[in-house]
């Protein structure tokens, strides 16, 4: 299949962490510790490609970014996984999954069905319960058991490139059968626009780009997600015990 065929799509796990005191803060120390335990974790767990921790971690402004096996994620069959990375900053934990794919939404509803899948595992085993046993190991004097992760809320977040719809008839369209709208893009001295779309429902988020990345934007949209995530934390599908 020629590259030009193909639709790129970067789809995150947002992830907010529900601990059992939410004024906890934790220290410079703590968090340092526990991101340490995390990538212990990530490589008893044989997430890092020949189980080699070396050069597979990046600290960006206070987050420590994790890369992963590709391997380990059972998409093969459905689209062409390039990257994953798992990061974890205090109260929130971010999975990153580029691919690319042959356009089809039923095909994207079971690419995120398994990445979602995989990642609430791997939030699970290697920052909920990693954060929780070094309390109880008393290596978090400061916060203790309440500082300890109850829930973790997830949420997919994914941004189609060169994957702009276009305006169906109204009412009677997908669009109208969800919450949707249109988010337009300044271009150089405000000469020009590009037209995004968004698609809000249960499941995800889904942003349909030009292909541009506008970091500004995708920065603002993880932001807001917290929104949307504690309006949609009690249905059960996306809660992770």
């Amino acid at each position: 299949m020629s590259k030009k065929n193909q639709t790129e799509v970067d789809m995150y796990v947002l992830c907010l962490h529900k601990f059992r005191d939410d004024r906890i803060a934790l220290t410079t120390d703590e968090l340092k510790n526990a991101s340490n335990e995390i990538g212990k974790c990530l490589q008893r767990q044989n997430y890092f490609k020949n189980n080699c921790f070396k050069n597979r971690l990046k600290k960006i402004e206070g987050w420590h970014v994790y890369s992963l096996n590709l391997e380990k994620f059972d998409v093969k069959e459905l689209c062409n996984l390039t990257n994953a990375e798992l990061g974890y900053y205090h109260h929130r934990t971010i999975m990153k999954f580029s691919f690319d794919f042959l356009y089809d939404f039923y095909t994207l509803r079971e690419i995120r069905r398994k990445l979602k899948e995989k990642a609430d595992t791997m939030i699970g085993i290697c920052v909920k319960n990693t954060i929780n046993n070094i309390i109880s190991a008393g290596k978090m004097e400061n916060v203790k058991d309440r500082g300890k992760i109850i829930y973790l809320y997830t949420y997919p977040f994914i941004v189609v490139k060169n994957g702009v719809k276009k305006c169906e008839t109204v009412p009677f369209s997908e669009d109208t059968g969800t919450l949707s709208f249109d988010i337009f893009r300044l271009g150089k001295f405000k000469l020009f626009y590009e037209r995004n779309l968004m698609r809000i429902s249960g499941p995800s988020m889904i942003l349909y780009t030009k292909g541009k990345d506008d970091k500004r934007l995708l920065r603002d949209i993880i932001r807001g997600c917290p929104i949307i995530q504690n309006f949609l934390k009690n249905r059960r599908f996306h809660i992770v015990q």
